[in-house]
């Protein structure tokens, strides 16, 4: 069994899942859902970036721990 973790952003108010982020090899990716059918991304070269972009938008990040096994 692995387990590994991600993050998710969320609304502050309503808690509903706004967009993802992923780790790459060199940058982290935030994956941000428009409808059930797209999404639009974006690349940031650190983790800091990455909070800051959730920051300006009111969102917050939240820990998400996925298991595989």
């Amino acid at each position: 069994m692995m387990d590994w973790e991600s993050y998710r952003i969320v609304t502050p108010v309503t808690g509903l899942t706004r967009a993802r982020v992923f780790t790459l090899a060199t940058s982290f990716v935030v994956q941000i859902r428009i409808d059930d059918y797209v999404c639009r991304e974006k690349s940031f070269r650190s983790f800091k970036e990455v909070e800051a972009f959730a920051r300006k938008r009111r969102w917050r990040l939240e820990k998400a721990r996925h298991f595989e096994g």
